[in-house]
């Protein structure tokens, strides 16, 4: 009797064992990928990837603390988004806390910096196209950010 006991005890030993061992496998988030030149630094960006449609918000980066690159619209769909645009568009970097802007003046506040964000795809609530900026810091001091060769692929929605 004892025997069985101790077969059953090691039987159910191996169960909790085999059980713990058992990988759970994260899901993985597809954040599209980003890549920029920022005053001449090549940089990519596939963390912090998204837009929101109904905000017009969209934010490339890491970290937002760090380094983010951003705009926002009106609405978000194909086409060409520049300082001639006729609704209000903003262009945004931020590096550790320190944020520059761009805008076509819309909003009466006059134009400040350049940009120019081409979405060549929006599809499946996610987007693609190219961009490119000239920042200038909202404190009204320091120099301006050059912005080129951006290109976003398959930013998702959120």
């Amino acid at each position: 009797m004892n025997r069985i006991k101790l077969l059953q005890l090691i039987a159910l030993m191996l169960l909790f064992i085999t059980a713990c061992k058992k990988k759970d496998i994260a899901p993985v988030f597809t954040r599209g990928k980003v890549s920029v030149k920022i005053n001449g630094e090549l940089k990519s960006f596939t963390l912090a990837n998204s837009y929101d449609f109904d905000s017009g918000l969209i934010s490339f980066g890491n970290n937002a603390k760090e380094e983010i690159v951003g705009f926002s619209l009106t609405g978000i769909k194909e086409g060409v988004y520049d300082m001639s645009h006729q609704e209000v568009v903003f262009a945004i970097y931020s590096k550790n806390e320190v944020s520059y802007g761009a805008t076509n003046g819309v909003l009466g506040i006059g134009k400040k910096g350049s940009f120019k964000l081409h979405i060549t795809k929006a599809t499946n609530n996610k987007i693609s196209g190219t961009f490119e900026m000239t920042v200038l810091p909202n404190s009204g001091t320091g120099d301006g950010i050059i912005i080129t060769e951006g290109v976003f692929e398959n930013i998702p929605q959120i």
